[in-house]
């Protein structure tokens, strides 16, 4: 006989409930049986792993954003050098240029 354990905790403060799923009654064909869910009182082991699982939460959640701040620095370091790099000159405009060189070359040519 196969017992499934399965425990559901919501994210506010409720304590989690057990539900059991037993094929005791299931017929003898290959079609699946629904699950029977049976409340069931928490042990105390259980009960007193809570506040652990709760302040792993805490820390892993610590660790994530302190990670995220790390990332934060980085960008803000590359932005401000990026700030810092020295512009390229102004544009030329190759038109203007290219009148200006001409008059060049026809004052040569005179």
């Amino acid at each position: 006989m196969g017992e499934t354990l399965d425990i559901d905790q919501e994210e506010d403060d409720t304590i989690p409930t057990t539900t059991v799923e037993s094929d005791m009654n299931a017929p003898t064909s290959t079609s699946p049986s629904p699950a029977v869910s049976i409340p069931r009182a928490l042990t105390p082991t259980t009960i007193a792993m809570l506040p652990l699982a709760k302040e792993s939460k805490a820390r892993t959640e610590k660790a994530v954003e302190v990670k995220i701040q790390v990332v934060h620095q980085k960008i803000d370091v590359f932005e401000l050098r990026m700030l810092e790099r020295p512009q390229p000159g102004p544009t030329v405009c190759i038109t203007a240029f290219q009148m200006e060189l001409a008059k060049i070359q026809a004052d040569i040519n005179v």
